[in-house]
């Protein structure tokens, strides 16, 4: 009987132990059921380096593991490394991809292996290893990225090992975009495609990237989206090796602080310069304006990205001082475009002040694609007290959206609400009130020294009569 048990006891231990070898480039299926042990090994030589996709239908399961652990082996039982190594999480469609990026240090080692043991069943999961070599014997390209330009290759090519370097700070975003013709286009992914945190020169975690990749105009955007989670991270470096060759392609790099607001007040005439903007960010410029100003703003848009047509809607609000929450909302207009052979150029309708409260006008406006070297400049067009007819394309604030309104601002009716069109009317009233008050007691003034000097008159004249009877009676 305990023999049998034994049998029983082993057999289960041995289906609860799945071991499996990877092979550069294979897709494993497999269904990973949960709190089974799953182990995987692959032959790795020093510096060679392994990238483990694990991919699975996220609308159906959720894989909880936030990390791999990969184990150096020698003589097939000895462990001589261990390291965490994070995952690289994506995901296109329904389909959620796990990555993770090991590098072989040990020269004695035989094989590595990493184990799973899912706390959830995941059925019809795909386990794919791409194995390549840390030291790739090509030629290095290296550029910093913390300049805020954007970077022209005239080249960009598999014969190239690029290396970018970003300063960045705990909590942020590494970001990199490229962006190249759509006509020149033969993407597929990179041979290489990595993220090194550092701590000044000590390498600290290795990441797998992977690139989101949009079409805007005549061009194709691939985009790189890395958050700095270690606190002790203080600069990157991102390493790619196209496996395409593409003409003349525009690099951006920068530290990503993921804000959801832009906000300037900027002095006419000057111009306001952004390496970019983009659609998940509202942008706030606030100009000064004085009594009957008309005040406009323009864009100018590099040619980077280029479109047959753009409409682009900017809410105006009207503000009684250089604070963006003591704004009220005024009407909606739009950027009409027009063209030229360097630049694409945004014209924002007209905008007069005929409200003597009114000291800054704020234009407000969320980006509906992704625009490059942006020139920003508001303006006074002319000081002309007559009023002008608002754009056929304007619409009227109550029609439109207030998505965008500042965050501590609006209509609300508390203490520091907007003045508006009324109060010029009372002030206005109250003129005219005043003045004719003022005329009527000139002219009740003027009518009574009228009447009494001629009552003055009346009265000499009959005391002249009486005279003049009394001389020719005593002549």
């Amino acid at each position: 009987m305990k023999v049998i048990y034994f049998i029983l006891e082993l057999s289960f231990i041995i289906s609860k132990l799945v071991q499996n070898w990877l092979v550069d480039g294979q897709k494993l299926y497999i269904d990973l059921l949960e709190y089974s042990n799953y182990d995987f090994f692959a032959k790795l030589e020093i510096n060679q380096r392994i990238n483990v996709f694990i991919s699975f239908d996220s609308e159906k399961y959720n894989f909880p593991d936030q990390s791999l652990t990969f184990y150096e082996f020698k003589d097939n039982e000895t462990i001589i490394r261990k390291e965490n190594v994070p995952f690289t999480k994506f995901k296109e469609g329904n389909i959620t991809t796990l990555a993770a990026v090991y590098i072989a240090n040990e020269l004695k080692t035989d094989f590595i292996g990493f184990g799973i043991v899912p706390s959830k069943n995941i059925i019809d999961a795909t386990i794919l290893a791409k194995i390549n070599k840390f030291d790739i014997p090509k030629k290095i390209v290296e550029t910093n990225l913390n300049e805020g330009k954007i970077i022209n290759f005239k080249e960009f090519s598999s014969k190239y090992l690029y290396k970018f370097t970003l300063t960045v700070d705990y909590n942020s975003y590494a970001k990199l975009e490229l962006i190249f013709d759509t006509k020149d286009y033969n993407y597929k992914n990179f041979y290489l495609s990595h993220i090194f945190e550092y701590r000044y020169t000590t390498l600290k975690k290795i990441f797998y990237q992977h690139f989101t990749e949009t079409k805007q105009g005549n061009k194709t955007i691939l985009t790189l989206s890395h958050p700095v989670s270690d606190a002790f991270t203080n600069n990157i470096v991102i390493q790619l090796v196209p496996n395409y060759e593409v003409n003349n392609v525009y690099i951006l790099g920068f530290e990503d602080k993921n804000k959801k607001e832009y906000k300037n007040i900027v002095s006419l005439d000057y111009s306001l310069k952004l390496t970019s903007m983009y659609p998940s960010i509202y942008y706030y410029i606030m100009y000064p304006i004085k009594t009957n100003q008309i005040d406009q703003i323009n864009l100018i848009i590099s040619s980077i990205t280029s479109f047959d047509y753009y409409s682009q809607p900017v809410d105006v609000y009207e503000c009684w001082s250089d604070s963006f929450g003591m704004c009220k909302k005024n009407k909606t207009q739009y950027f009409t475009m027009t063209k030229n052979n360097d630049s694409t150029i945004f014209l924002e309708s007209y905008y007069q002040n005929k409200n003597y409260s009114i000291n800054h006008i704020l234009f407000v406006f969320k980006p509906l694609y992704n625009f490059y070297d942006v020139t920003i400049r508001g303006s006074i067009r002319k000081n002309d007290p007559d009023p002008i007819p608002d754009s056929g394309s304007s619409s009227d604030s109550g029609s439109s959206s207030d998505s965008g309104s500042p965050s501590d601002s609006g209509s609300s009716s508390d203490s520091g609400s907007a003045p508006d069109s009324s109060s010029s009317s009372a002030v206005v009233l109250i003129s005219i009130i005043s003045s004719c008050i003022i005329i009527s007691i000139i002219v009740i003034f003027i009518l009574y020294f009228y009447f009494k000097k001629r009552s003055s008159k009346e009265i000499n004249f009959d005391k002249s009569n009486s005279l003049g009877g009394d001389f020719l009676l005593n002549e």
